[in-house]
C-alpha cells in the first residue's frame, strides 16, 4: 500500500473516531439569538416565537404584528378567520391585506392575486416571512449584529432613534432579554 493511501486510510479513520467527539461540543455561544424591535421599543418574545432563517428566508412570529402583544402600533394587525381549509392567518393594514392559508402553503392579497410568499408553523407558531411582509406593507427593518444577538428592528416612520442610539440606549434591555434566551434554552 503507498504512503498517500496509508494518508487516506489513517484521516479517514481519524474522522470515523473524533467526529462525533467533536460534534458533541457544541457550546452555548454557537446559538444564534434574534431579538425584535419596533419602532423604539424591545419587544420580548418567548423563546419558542424568536426569528428563524428558514429556506434561506428570515421568519418573524406573526404576533409582532400584533399592538396588545407588543405595545407598539406599525399600522398592521393580524387575525385568524375561517377558511375552505381551516383556519388562515390574516394580516391587514387600512388599505391592504394579506391571507395566509397554512394547509396549502399560499398567500393572497385582498384581491383574490397570489403573491410569493407563505406562513409556516413552528414551535406552536405562526411565522411570516419578514421581508416580503414589510415590503407589502410599507414596512422597514434593520438587521443589526449586537453583542447580545442579532437584532431584527421594524419600523414605520414613526421612530425617534437611529440604529446605533437604540442599541446604545437600549443596551441594558437587550442584555436582559438576552439572559433570558439563554436561561430557557440552557437551563442548567
Amino acid at each position: 500500500m503507498g504512503w498517500k493511501k496509508r494518508l487516506m486510510v489513517l484521516m479517514c479513520a481519524a474522522v470515523l473516531v473524533l467526529g462525533p467527539a467533536l460534534m458533541s461540543t457544541a457550546r452555548a455561544d454557537t446559538i444564534e439569538i434574534y431579538q425584535v424591535a419596533e419602532n423604539d421599543v424591545l419587544v420580548e418574545l418567548p423563546v419558542s416565537a424568536m426569528p428563524a432563517w428558514i429556506g434561506g428566508v428570515l421568519y418573524v412570529p406573526c404576533t409582532v404584528f400584533d399592538p396588545s402583544v407588543t405595545r407598539v402600533s406599525l399600522g398592521v394587525s393580524y387575525g385568524q378567520v375561517r377558511g375552505e381549509n381551516g383556519t388562515n392567518l390574516m394580516l391587514y393594514s387600512l388599505s391592504a391585506t394579506l391571507t395566509f392559508d397554512l394547509n396549502a402553503g399560499t398567500c393572497t392579497d385582498r384581491s383574490g392575486q397570489q403573491l410569493d410568499m407563505r406562513a409556516v408553523s413552528r414551535n406552536g407558531q405562526i411565522f411570516v416571512p419578514l421581508k416580503s411582509v414589510c415590503s407589502y406593507f410599507g414596512l422597514r427593518y434593520s438587521y443589526i449584529p449586537t453583542n447580545y444577538g442579532t437584532l431584527i428592528r421594524i419600523t414605520n416612520g414613526q421612530e425617534w432613534l437611529s440604529n446605533s442610539d437604540f442599541i446604545q440606549y437600549g443596551e441594558r434591555g437587550l442584555r436582559d432579554c438576552y439572559n433570558s434566551y439563554m436561561k430557557q434554552l440552557n437551563p442548567s
